[in-house]
C-alpha cells in the first residue's frame, strides 16, 4: 500500500492517538481553535508514529494497516488480522535515542542560579525530575518530529497561592510583576515551571517584526476531565493563548466544556516580566512548511508497516496449511445437478467430481507453501532496510577536514536527522526553557550540557547495521550497542551465542531464499498424506495451480 494511501486512511480513525480526540471545526477569526491545513495534513503522520509507538495492540487494532481483501469473509479477515505481534523496530529506535540521549543525565552549569537549580528537581511543578522530563521532550520530538516547552510562572490569580503566607511587599511584587524577596518566593512555593507541549497540542503563528521572524501568538491546547459532583466527570477542552505586541506579553485562557461553545474564561493578563512569548520548540523533524514538521522515524515506520505486512502474510498462510481441509473425489451432483458447496476448514470436506484415473482417492488440500521462502527473504530484506535506517541514524558524523565542524553539523542536519543534531536541537530547547525561567526571576540562566558525541573512532557501518538489526530484534542490550558505538567493539561480556543465533538464523535463511530464487525447476511437487492410501502426489505448474494428481502405492 502506498504511504500516502495508508496516511489518508488513517486520517478518518478516531482511535489510540491523542492526536485523534475531536476537534472544534469551527476555524472563525475570533476562535482560537488550532485545527489549520497544516494540523491536518499532520495529524496522520502523529497518528502513524504513535501506532507503532504504542505497539501490537494499536496496529491490530487498525484496519489500515492491514486491508481485507475482495471477498474476503469478515470472520476470516479478523482471524488473519490478529494472527501476528508486531516486530517493533520503530519503537526499539526510539527507545535507543531516548536512552542513548538520556544515559548521562543533563548537566546544569555552575553559572546556573540556585532558584533555576532548584527548580529541576520538580520541574513541571507536579513532582517530575528534569532528567524525566527530558526523556519524556525527546520521546515526543523522537516520535512526532516537533514538540517544545512552555516555561510559566503562577499568576496572582492562581488558586493554589495561600496568600495568607504572603507579605504585602510579596503580594505588590506579584501583581507589578518585580523581583520578590527569596523568602516570599520559598514561603508562596513560587517558581517557573515547565509544560511539555507534544507537537498535536501548539499552534504557532509568527510574523516579521523589526526585519526579524518573530513569535507573535501561540496557543496550546489541552483536553482535560473535571470532576463533576462526588463521582461524575465532564470533558473540558482548553485554549491557552499567549500574544505579543510590543515588546508585551498577554495570557488568555479559553475553555469549552462537553462540546460546547468556547468561551473566554480568564484574561488577558500581561505576563510576568516577559518581552517574548516563553516558548523553547525542540524540532528534530525535517521541516516542511510553518508548524508543519516530518517525523523524525516515519520512514522506519512505514518499514515497520510493511514487515508487518509480509510477517502476517506468512502466518497465515502457515495457519491454513497447519489446518487442512478433507478433499474426496467423486462426488455427485445433486437432483439440480448442483455440487455440494465448497467451505474450507477441517469440519468440512470437499466434494469433487470423480476424476479419469483416480478412483475416489481421499486427501488433505493445504495452500502451496512454495511462496514461504521468498516471503521470508522479503521479511529480511525489510528487516535490514529498518535496521540500515536506524544505523544511519545512530551513525558516527564524519567530518571532513576541510570543514568546520560547526559547518558540517549544519550541512548533516539539513541533509539527514542524526543523534548528534537531535542532541544539540535538545539542548538548545532546554537552555531556552531556563532563560525564560530566568526572565520570570529576573535572573541570568546558565548552560545546559547534554551527552552530543555518542560515537567513538573505528564503527564499522556493516558491523552497526548488523548490531541494530540484532537490537531490533531484541537480541542485543542497549549497553551493549552503546559500548559498539562507542568503541567500534561490543563488550566482552555481552551475549555472544543470542546475537550469534540471530545473526546465523538471518545468514542461513537468506542462504535457502537465494537458492531457492536461483533454481531453475519448471515444476513444484508437493506431497500430502492421504489416510489409509499412502500418498498424493500433487504436481503443480510454474505458475502455482495444479496440473496433475498421481497416487503412490
Amino acid at each position: 500500500m502506498a504511504l500516502t494511501t495508508l496516511l489518508d486512511q488513517l486520517a478518518a480513525t478516531t482511535q489510540y492517538s491523542a492526536a485523534r480526540t475531536p476537534i472544534n471545526e469551527t476555524m472563525a477569526s475570533d476562535i482560537p481553535t488550532i485545527e489549520t491545513p497544516a494540523y491536518r495534513r499532520s495529524l496522520p503522520r502523529w497518528t502513524f508514529c504513535r501506532d507503532f509507538l504504542i505497539g501490537t495492540e494499536a496496529i491490530q487494532e487498525q484496519p489500515a494497516y492491514l486491508p481485507q481483501f475482495q471477498h474476503e469473509s469478515d470472520t476470516m479477515y479478523l482471524a488473519r488480522r490478529t494472527i501476528s505481534a508486531l516486530f517493533n523496530g520503530f519503537a526499539r529506535t526510539v527507545q535507543a535515542t531516548v536512552g542513548l540521549l538520556t544515559e548521562q543525565p543533563p548537566v546544569l552549569s555552575k553559572d546556573m542560579p540556585q532558584p533555576l537549580v532548584d527548580m529541576w528537581e520538580n520541574v513541571d511543578g507536579a513532582g517530575t525530575h528534569g532528567d524525566v522530563f527530558t526523556g519524556d521532550l525527546a520521546q515526543a520530538g523522537a516520535v512526532d518530529g516537533y514538540a517544545g516547552i512552555i516555561t510559566e510562572y503562577p499568576r496572582a490569580g492562581d488558586p493554589s497561592i495561600d496568600w495568607s503566607k504572603a507579605s504585602l511587599a510579596a503580594r505588590m511584587a506579584l501583581a507589578n510583576g518585580t523581583k520578590m524577596d527569596s523568602s516570599d518566593e520559598a514561603a508562596l512555593g513560587l517558581h517557573p515551571y515547565f509544560i511539555l507541549c507534544r507537537a498535536d497540542e501548539v499552534r504557532c503563528t509568527y510574523e516579521t517584526v523589526a526585519g526579524k521572524r518573530t513569535l507573535v501568538m501561540l496557543i496550546r491546547r489541552e483536553a482535560a476531565v473535571e470532576r463533576v459532583g462526588r463521582f461524575g466527570q465532564k470533558g473540558v477542552l482548553r485554549h491557552r493563548v499567549y500574544q505579543m505586541a510590543n515588546r508585551v506579553v498577554t495570557y488568555e485562557l479559553w475553555t469549552q466544556v462537553d462540546g460546547g461553545a468556547i468561551t473566554r474564561t480568564e484574561g488577558p493578563t500581561v505576563m510576568r516580566n516577559l518581552t517574548n512569548i516563553p516558548w523553547s520548540p525542540f524540532a528534530p523533524g525535517q521541516w516542511i512548511g510553518p508548524n508543519e514538521y516530518k517525523p523524525t522515524f516515519m520512514d522506519l515506520a512505514f518499514l515497520n508497516a510493511t514487515h508487518h505486512r509480509i510477517q502476517t502474510g506468512i502466518l497465515s498462510l502457515e495457519e491454513l496449511a497447519f489446518v487442512p481441509t478433507p478433499v474426496r473425489i467423486g462426488a455427485s451432483p445433486n437432483a439440480e445437478g448442483v455440487y455440494p458447496p465448497i467451505i474450507f476448514g477441517p469440519g468440512n470436506t470437499l466434494e469433487a467430481p470423480a476424476v479419469q484415473g483416480v478412483p475416489n482417492p481421499i486427501y488433505w488440500l493445504s495452500p502451496d507453501t512454495a511462496v514461504l521462502e521468498p516471503g521470508m527473504q522479503s521479511l529480511l530484506n525489510c528487516k535490514l532496510e529498518m535496521a540500515t535506517a536506524g544505523a544511519s541514524f545512530l551513525a558516527p558524523q564524519q567530518q571532513n577536514s576541510r570543514e568546520t565542524a560547526a559547518a558540517n553539523r549544519m550541512d548533516r542536519g539539513a541533509e539527514v536527522a542524526t543523534i548528534t543534531t537531535f542532541a544539540h536541537r535538545l539542548k538548545d530547547c532546554l537552555e531556552s526553557a531556563f532563560g525564560f525561567a530566568g526572565q520570570y526571576m529576573k535572573l541570568d540562566a546558565g548552560e545546559v550540557t547534554l551527552n552530543a558525541e555518542f560515537s567513538g573512532e573505528g564503527v564499522s557501518a556493516p558491523l552497526l547495521t548488523v548490531m541494530v538489526q540484532a537490537y531490533q530484534a531484541d537480541a542485543l542490550t542497549l549497553q551493549e550497542l552503546r559500548h559498539l558505538l562507542q568503541t567500534g567493539q561490543l563488550p566482552e561480556e555481552f551475549r555472544a551465542s543470542d546475537v550469534l543465533g540471530v545473526l546465523t538464523q538471518i545468514a542461513d535463511k537468506a542462504k535457502a531464499a537465494q537458492e531457492l530464487a536461483s533454481a531453475k525447476a519448471p515444476q513444484v511437487t508437493s506431497q500430502v498424506n492421504m489416510p489409509k492410501r499412502g500418498a498424493m502426489s500433487i504436481t503443480r505448474g510454474a505458475d502455482g495451480k495444479a496440473s496433475g494428481i498421481e497416487e503412490a502405492v
